[in-house]
């Protein structure tokens, strides 16, 4: 835009000079061209800029690790005057890397234009993007206007499942073996009760000599089936490191996650998730709504993970199968395991590098308590 205004200055210098040498009403027409062409551009591009609307679009806005996510940004001209020069600003959270950050184009009048960025991500997460500020220029590129947008889309970068092998959890043989599919709800092998047959019962209900002795339909109640559970709390709060940093820690987190409850699942284990800052999950085997709500886990300053912690270990109704995934070990958390393993309930912990040093590790350990490094469990 600089170099357009100086050769602006220069034209109307040079026809300053032509009319002084040659005084003629043509030469005269042909200044005062010069002289207003800027305010009619100036003109034509604000009627244009009134007339524009802008939208935004993510393509999927779930995606994998490492998959490329189409960010369109499209701006439509109701006008009859074109947009003879836009330029876009895309920005986005640290860990997005995009093909261009800006796009340079023109709209045709009663048209649209769609500036489309290429993104991905290297870690998992939640990431706004969007297009940060939008530029107008005039026809002759002497004048812009900058309008900022605050709108932004969130982009949800899924966690990847690591094959681990089972975890050192409360279990039957029977758990194992039916390791691969849903148990059933009921115990066949178990009656407790009789009652009238209802339309909706199946076959294997029906209790056929009771119904034959009284001449009607007789279902089976079946005993419920215990099945064994598992209690997931992930130390969510905010990661002390750089932007970069804390999004590798908070990525190999929930990696962890999910991992360990997919192992659980393949088990046969009811899941009860808990988190900071969201509504804890019932027990159940829905994996892909776990799967989800890891998924779209934030991290924060939610409040001290050590009081969520011992809030657990209060409110706990028996021995139970407990796995953690923290950040830091402090010695208040440390008893709480401890006070969890007294009372028979099986703890997994797993840690990640900056801890694994930790003296309290091997203490935890003595105590009983399963305590995993997760990249050297994958390594391993």
């Amino acid at each position: 835009m600089t170099n357009n205004r100086l050769l602006y200055g220069v034209v109307v210098l040079v026809f300053v000079l032509f009319v002084s040498l040659y005084t003629h009403p043509m030469t005269y027409m042909a200044l005062y061209a010069v002289l207003l062409a800027p305010l009619l551009s100036l003109a034509g591009t604000l009627l244009s800029q009134r007339r524009l609307t802008t939208s935004e679009a993510i393509s999927p806005g779930y995606a994998q690790k490492g998959e490329t996510v189409r960010y369109t940004f499209t701006i439509q001209n109701a006008s009859p005057f074109p947009a003879p020069a836009v330029r876009v600003r895309f920005q986005a959270d640290a860990g997005i890397e995009a093909d261009h950050w800006e796009a340079f184009f023109s709209v045709r009048p009663r048209g649209s234009h769609e500036a489309v960025f290429h993104v991905s991500a290297e870690y998992r997460g939640n990431y706004t993007l969007g297009v940060g500020e939008v530029v107008f220029y005039d026809f002759l590129g002497l004048f812009s206007r900058r309008k900022t947008l605050s709108k932004t889309l969130v982009l949800t970068v899924a966690p990847r499942i690591w094959t681990m092998g089972p975890l050192p959890l409360n279990f039957t043989p029977q758990d194992m073996a039916q390791a691969d599919r849903y148990r059933p709800a009921e115990d066949y092998s178990a009656i407790s009760d009789l009652r009238t047959y209802q339309p909706t019962d199946s076959y294997k209900k029906i209790h056929w000599k009771a119904s034959a002795k009284r001449n009607e339909l007789i279902s089976k109640d079946f005993l419920e089936s215990k099945r064994q559970a598992a209690v997931f709390l992930i130390d969510n709060s905010a990661v002390q490191a750089s932007p970069l940093k804390a999004l590798a820690r908070e990525d190999a987190m929930v990696d962890a996650l999910v991992s360990a409850m997919a192992c659980c699942n393949r088990l046969g284990y009811q899941i009860s998730l808990h988190a900071a800052g969201r509504l804890d999950t019932d027990f159940t085997d829905n994996f892909p709504e776990l799967f989800r709500c890891a998924a779209e886990l934030r991290f924060g300053d939610f409040g001290a993970f050590d009081e969520r912690l011992n809030s657990m270990v209060g409110g706990r109704g028996g021995p139970m199968n407990f796995i953690f995934i923290v950040q830091t070990l402090s010695e208040a958390a440390c008893l709480a395991l401890r006070s969890l393993r007294r009372d028979g309930s099986h703890v997994v912990l797993f840690y990640f590098d900056p801890i694994k040093d930790d003296p309290q590790i091997e203490t935890l350990r003595a105590f009983g308590i399963h305590c995993l490094n997760f990249c050297e469990t994958l390594n391993g």
